[in-house]
């Protein structure tokens, strides 16, 4: 599959803000683990807020935004999810080294995610896949060794 130019962009701009979160928790040193994830979830609320009141008023057709109950579950699940990953991140930066924990995560959840995109949404593996598994656990290994 080719990447286009705009799919760069997003991925170049989403690892700035990964970046700019792992950095911002490291030097949350001891604050309160809940207080900050608190903090920080009502900053972003508010920053979500505002890009829907963007895309709203300026890109989009003025259709309602109302979404499915199925949507709704998909929503709160990966609420919950961010709960989760956040506090957990949290803790690990807290404990750990920064390299550690802002890479292995991130590694753990790319392999995560192809075993998941081929039992859950039916992708294929292929010889590429299968071969990036591998090095994701290769570097896993040499990265907690």
């Amino acid at each position: 599959m080719a990447t286009s130019l705009i799919w760069l962009f997003f991925v170049a701009i989403s690892a700035i803000g990964a970046i700019g979160y792992n950095v911002a928790i490291k030097m949350a040193g001891e604050i309160n683990a809940f207080l900050f994830a608190t903090c920080f979830t009502f900053f972003a609320l508010l920053s979500h807020g505002l890009c829907l009141l963007v895309y709203k008023y300026k890109f989009s057709d003025g259709g309602d935004l109302l979404f499915s109950k199925n949507s709704l579950y998909i929503a709160i699940f990966a609420g919950i999810s961010t709960v989760i990953i956040d506090l957990s991140f949290f803790f690990a930066m807290k404990y750990g080294s920064y390299v550690l924990t802002s890479t292995v995560p991130v590694i753990a959840s790319m392999v995560l995610s192809v075993i998941a995109g081929y039992f859950i949404f039916s992708e294929l593996l292929s010889l590429e896949k299968a071969l990036g598994l591998l090095l994701g656990f290769l570097a896993i290994y040499l990265l907690v060794k």
